[in-house]
């Protein structure tokens, strides 16, 4: 039967986790690492400028409602709305006329951090071959996030508000994710969507073979486990203790090129749990705190990993939404406030956490780690 799943017909979710690495995939991480470098540039600006706490305010609002948009509405929506949301900030706090007014337009560009670094991380997770989904969503948080940073000490504000226009441009060549249409049981896009990717990987132009959806589709509409929420919320939480301030970029990009690796090759499990204690270890012996921040900045590129990892299609966004906008409140709390052995202990917490609860996503379809 056409609908059904079987051994000589793989599924589309089955044949897009079973690809290679291609000019398609370097093209997404490429296209939406601009996204991450317009967000780390607005972040960035934090330290030079009024209003940093209301950034990170608005990238806890920006989490939770960007996740919605992009249950509801698609991950390509949801990236180009935070990108609105980036472009409109930049020009108020560039016009501002008087400190109120800045810190309203930092905290509508908190609203774009949190909302572009979520959707964007989803799609790229959600398109990516299991073999290197961790690698592309790692790449993309880390290596842009440093470039936004670096950025900003070289150009003006307004420059991330030019910058994404070009960026929405760009975004009309990333399709929709497969994943979330098939949730929304649109079928035949999601596969068209996967056929478009093979053929960019020198696949036949025309193919007649049959539309097969997943079998585990009962998954995509599964609802959330409460144990696996728990482990997405102690990673995230656990790394927004260790952010309390911004990091050293060439120091967080090396630690999460490292995270990467131990990511890929030994599992996101343990690679979170031995950041969290290498940060909660850090606090305690009080290291500088720009050690602290790197490690903090590699755990919560791990954590977004694993809490997009751990959840269900249909409401993957708010997942990974609210797990996002704990971590960014932790972080408010760790930046406001003088008692790092308080936030050492909730790292722990947190590495303990992951390692008792937490799947291993590594290599695994993420269907199959939901399910």
């Amino acid at each position: 039967m056409p609908g059904i799943a079987n051994a000589s017909f793989p599924s589309f979710l089955a044949r897009l986790d079973a690809s290679r690495v291609h000019r398609f995939h370097i093209r997404l991480v490429a296209v939406l690492g601009l996204c991450w470098l317009a967000a780390g540039y607005a972040l960035a600006l934090g330290p030079l400028l009024l209003g940093g706490v209301s950034t990170l305010a608005g990238a806890v609002f920006g989490a939770l409602l960007g996740g919605w948009v992009a249950d509801r509405r698609g991950r390509i929506r949801a990236i180009a709305l935070a990108l609105v949301w980036l472009a409109l900030g930049g020009v108020v706090a560039q016009l501002a006329p008087a400190g109120d007014v800045l810190v309203a337009g930092r905290g509508i560009m908190g609203l774009g951090i949190g909302a572009v670094t979520l959707a964007s991380a989803l799609l790229v997770g959600e398109l990516a071959p299991k073999a290197a989904r961790g690698a592309l969503v790692i790449t993309l948080a880390s290596t842009f996030w440093a470039f936004g940073v670096l950025y900003a000490t070289l150009v003006p504000v307004f420059a991330m508000t030019v910058l994404c226009f070009p960026i929405l441009f760009f975004l009309r060549s990333i399709p929709e994710s497969p994943r979330w249409l098939a949730s929304r049981g649109r079928i035949i896009e999601a596969d068209a969507v996967v056929r478009r990717v093979e053929r960019e990987a020198g696949g036949a132009l025309i193919t007649v073979a049959r539309v097969t959806p997943p079998a585990q589709a009962a998954a995509s509409s599964a609802p959330l486990s409460r144990r696996l929420t728990l482990a997405s919320w102690a990673g995230c939480a656990g790394a927004g203790a260790l952010i309390g301030g911004l990091a050293s970029p060439l120091l967080a990009v090396a630690l999460c090129l490292a995270a990467m690796f131990a990511a890929e090759r030994a599992g996101r499990k343990p690679t979170l749990a031995v950041l969290l204690a290498a940060g909660a270890a850090a606090l305690f012996a009080g290291a500088a705190r720009e050690y602290v921040e790197a490690i903090g900045v590699a755990a919560l590129v791990v954590a977004a990993l694993l809490a997009a990892e751990s959840s269900p299609s249909r409401v993957r966004g708010r997942a990974m939404g609210l797990a996002l906008a704990l971590a960014w409140l932790v972080a408010i709390l760790s930046a406001a406030s003088n008692v790092p052995l308080v936030f050492a202990a909730l790292a722990a917490l947190g590495a303990l956490g992951v390692l008792l609860l937490a799947p291993e996503a590594r290599s695994r379809p993420l269907e199959s780690v939901s399910g």
